[in-house]
């Protein structure tokens, strides 16, 4: 087993030293994009394609987070594409983190809201018709007590 396990470590050792070129053979009016891995590399054409970031993308077109994108429709916000006229809210967790019409949306506190709104305990609410104060907790403890004692505390 220890023989098997020293062959793989040194053909492992001996690629890693070793310098491997990667030939292709393109077109004379194509160009050659390497990849990150060779599988990877490809030839492109050079009227209506280019290379940018190992991707091969239109010619007017650009890479964000190894996608590419126009970007006359979208934008790259710290490494995602969202609508020209949109922001991005990042989320405490990046699943959460999402793009949001600039229009009508605004990110709080990691919330997207309504372009009015405001955010207390980590929800969106209208300020024209509730306002954020410690009564929400008065108010958990009077339901807890009207359940426990049956009548109104606090009145």
């Amino acid at each position: 087993m220890y023989q098997h396990l020293f062959f793989v470590l040194t053909i492992i050792w001996f690629l890693s030293s070793v310098d491997i070129v990667v030939s292709a053979l393109c077109g004379i009016n194509q160009g050659y994009c390497e990849g990150y891995v060779s599988y990877f590399s490809k030839c492109y054409d050079l009227k209506t394609q280019q290379c940018i970031e190992n991707n091969i993308c239109g010619i007017n077109e650009e890479v964000c987070n190894g996608q590419c994108y126009d970007p006359k429709q979208k934008q790259c916000i710290k490494g995602y594409l969202c609508g020209v006229n949109q922001g991005y809210c990042e989320g405490y967790i990046s699943y959460f983190s999402k793009c949001y019409d600039l229009k009508t949306q605004q990110c709080i506190e990691n919330n997207i809201c309504g372009i009015n709104e405001k955010v207390c305990n980590g929800k969106c609410y209208d300020p024209t018709q509730y306002k954020c104060t410690r009564a929400i907790y008065l108010r958990q403890l009077q339901q807890v007590l009207r359940r426990r004692f049956g009548k109104k505390p606090f009145q």
